[in-house]
């Protein structure tokens, strides 16, 4: 089996990559520009998996005219590339594009997205779900964290403040979101390129909220650390509730979610523990983890 990833050298591409390539895949990435993607027309394999973005919610305010190039423009262009291939594909949207609430959304719900970035992935469902001559699975996870992921992100952002700051600064914590380990988003990709049907759109959630509080508080207290906790009323907002309802991806394909986050929290700080050392003015300073990071991507993980 082969199979074709463009983003793989992202942050959830490279354990997609390593999922793939232990179930035996042959695995083909594309780095070029989404934009550009003409020499995806020679692919000849089983399976695209469509994970190039920008991905950031936050980032996509300061950039939303590159986002929506690289977004909805790369989406199109990919599938104009392939609209001759003949295995599966998988395109990668978002939960982000529901409007909030506290109940589950299901993948019927009302769809108001409230950045460029939920946007750019609304079109681009749409620019997907236009292309009716090939075989394309839509996935919208919701969010999901793992080693190596940017500290630009909230849980890692968090672990690195907690394994190397007396004084955790911090935006609005009373928002719940529902979180998932990177490894079992990376193995509902899989089962939905074998076992997903044509058209459809499937959540990948844990059907739990975490507030964001929880989240911060659940790492100081595996760190063991005394903490002081600020937060900053410019970085804060009206708290809001997005939680998934994964259940027509567990009707379809059986997933469900093995990996506790608590321990996914766990293993964030362990790494931000080993690869930062504390000065006394409580100044973090970066050493190598990724050697950690990578052996992390093949661990397989069971309840």
């Amino acid at each position: 089996m082969r199979a074709l990833v463009t983003g793989g050298d992202g942050f959830v591409g490279r354990y997609l990559v390593a999922a793939l390539q232990q179930a035996g895949w042959t695995v083909e990435l594309f780095r070029g520009d989404v934009r550009r993607p003409d020499a995806l027309r020679r692919f000849r394999g089983d399976a695209v998996f469509h994970l190039a973005a920008q991905a950031h919610p936050a980032r996509s305010r300061e950039i939303p005219m590159e986002t929506f190039e690289v977004n909805v423009l790369g989406t199109q262009r990919v599938l104009e590339a392939l609209s001759g291939f003949g295995g599966r594909i998988l395109v990668v949207s978002t939960g982000d594009i529901y409007r909030p609430d506290r109940q589950p959304r299901q993948e019927t719900d009302p769809i108001e997205p409230r950045s460029p970035y939920g946007w750019s992935k609304r079109l681009a469902e749409a620019v997907a779900r236009a292309q009716d001559r090939l075989d394309i699975v839509i996935a919208r996870p919701f969010n999901h964290t793992g080693p190596g992921q940017s500290e630009a992100y909230v849980c890692p952002g968090f672990a690195r403040q907690v394994a190397t700051r007396r004084v955790v600064r911090v935006g609005e914590l009373g928002s719940v979101r529902d979180f998932l380990d990177v490894r079992d988003v990376v193995r509902a990709y899989l089962l939905l390129i074998e076992r997903g049907r044509r058209g459809e759109t499937y959540n990948i959630a844990s059907g739990h909220g975490w507030r964001i509080g929880q989240i911060l508080n659940t790492l100081i207290e595996l760190s063991g650390r005394s903490v002081r906790i600020v937060v900053d009323p410019a970085r804060t907002r009206p708290p809001d509730s997005l939680i998934g309802d994964a259940s027509r991806l567990h009707a379809r394909t059986g997933w469900r979610p093995r990996i506790p986050f608590r321990r996914t929290l766990a293993e964030l700080l362990r790494l931000r523990t080993q690869s930062v050392t504390e000065d006394p003015e409580g100044i973090s300073t970066p050493e190598d983890a990724e050697d950690s990071e990578k052996k992390l991507l093949s661990i397989p993980h069971r309840d």
